[in-house]
Parts: structure tokens; sequence; C-alpha cells
């Protein structure tokens, strides 16, 4: 969830490190999103002792890295090489990336509030091969939800 950001003006510099309650606070997200936004790889976070912490600054990096492209916009994987096997690699990676996203960004039922199962996926419609219609049930109340998403995994609309 990259919209709604709002930032409280406490006396802060940006590479100062604070949890990531305080940052979930701080931004107006909650700690579950932005451990989402570290696992697929948008959050740098660190782990101190037990907690985590995460600086405003890797925050607003975050938010820039959650924009969402339309339909029909081109997208590009920026890549740190020059060479086709670089490439290759690259693309291997995303494409590892992006079956593991959507693992772990099934959503919750607004019901019960239980997790949902991808029951699902098919090409959209209108979009073609570079969006999808997912179907999720939840198996507590099999209650249905579809999303359509991007090739990266990103919520479209």
């Amino acid at each position: 969830m990259c919209l709604g950001v709002r930032e409280r003006s406490d006396q802060m510099a940006d590479a100062d490190p604070i949890t990531l309650a305080d940052a979930a606070s701080r931004f107006g997200f909650k700690v579950s999103t932005l451990r989402g936004e570290a696992t697929r790889g948008r959050l740098e976070i660190y782990k101190i002792g037990r907690k985590y912490y995460t600086t405003p600054n890797n925050i607003r990096q975050m938010i820039q890295a959650c924009r969402v492209t339309h339909p029909g916009e081109a997208t590009s994987i920026p890549q740190s090489g020059n060479g086709s096997s670089e490439s290759a690699r690259s693309s291997s990676k995303l494409a590892a990336a992006i079956e593991n996203n959507l693992r772990l960004r099934d959503p919750y039922c607004l019901s019960c509030s239980k997790d949902m199962d991808l029951i699902h996926r098919s090409p959209h419609p209108e979009f073609g091969d570079n969006y999808e219609i997912q179907t999720f049930c939840c198996s507590a109340c099999n209650q249905e939800k579809t999303r359509t998403v991007d090739k990266a995994g990103q919520t479209y609309g």
C-alpha cells in the first residue's frame, strides 16, 4: 500500500534508525505492510537485537519504488551489467521473484481476516499478457476476491 502517506514532522534526521512500528506510525502504514515491502525488496530494514529498524529516507525510497505504472506504459528492469548473460540472469531472478511475490502477497479476507488462497490466474482480457487476473478464496468462509496484477506482481486499480 503506497498511497495515503502522511509523515509526522518530528525532529529527526533522514538517516536516523527508527523501529518499524515508529515508521509505520509516522508514515501512516501498518507494520505488516512495511515487512511485506522489505520482503519484496522495496524497503531496506536492519535487525538490531530483536527489533527491526529502517530510516525515514528508506521509507521515502520505498514510496518511490511503489510507484505504479499504468497499462500500456513500458516498464523497464534496471540492470547493472552490459552483457546479455547479465540480462538473462536478471530475467531469471525477476521471474523467480514474481512467482515468490504472488505467493507472499495473498490478500486477507475482509469478512473474517484470514489469509486467502490463490485459486485461479488468467491473462487480463483488456491488457493482455502484461497483466493477469487473480482469484482468491478464503478457506474459512468461502469469500472470493479478484485482483489485477502486472508482471512484477504489483496490484493495479
